[in-house]
């Protein structure tokens, strides 16, 4: 078996063991040479494991018992065909916002509750060659609220009484979907003098 290269920042792991706790099913988004997936069989071998990379040479990861899928993350319609159900999403993809965007939007609701979706390399968009993108599609802090928005559209649409929660670390960004109960009354919270 040929050696499988990932590239994490140090602290991912630690944050992914923080919020995986073992999931069933898992997608991540950029397949690469195929360490990642090689790293979340060995953390969590009965996981049905999926990856997605518009290369058609991932598919050879299928070899080693993933599910590879062949498309492009920005196109609604291509992440549409995918299956349902998943407990983690990890988006290791394109890293321009425009891509994460349409990625969150489309996948967000494949997301089990409870579930964890995961954006990885925020920076990466900051970097000089990718600047352009930003004067229209925004940068890694737009991402935030565009995400907010796009959760609270998917809550009022759906009737989710349970809304996630947004996690921001450096360089990452993790999203708890059904992390919180939420009461269709307010509370005044007083401070008690």
């Amino acid at each position: 078996m040929k050696p499988f290269k990932s590239y994490k920042w140090s602290h991912y792991g630690n944050l992914y063991r923080k919020y995986f706790s073992n999931p069933s099913k898992l997608l991540e988004i950029g397949v690469a040479e195929g360490g990642s997936l090689v790293q979340w069989r060995n953390w969590y071998p009965n996981a049905e494991i999926h990856g997605v990379d518009c290369r058609p040479e991932s598919k050879v990861m299928e070899k080693e018992g993933f599910i590879i899928h062949i498309l492009n993350q920005a196109r609604p319609s291509a992440l549409a065909s995918l299956p349902d159900g998943f407990d983690v999403i990890i988006d290791d993809g394109g890293h321009r916002p425009y891509q994460q965007l349409a990625s969150f939007k489309a996948l967000f609701p494949k997301l089990n509750n409870g579930g964890v979706y995961v954006i990885e390399d925020l920076q990466m968009s900051e970097k000089l060659r990718w600047q352009i993108w930003q004067k229209f599609f925004g940068g890694p802090r737009s991402i935030v609220m565009d995400i907010y928005g796009t959760m609270n559209h998917y809550i009022e649409s759906s009737g989710v009484k349970s809304p996630a929660a947004i996690h921001l670390y450096p360089h990452i960004l993790f999203v708890v979907k059904g992390s919180l109960s939420v009461s269709e009354t307010e509370e005044m919270i007083t401070a008690k003098e």
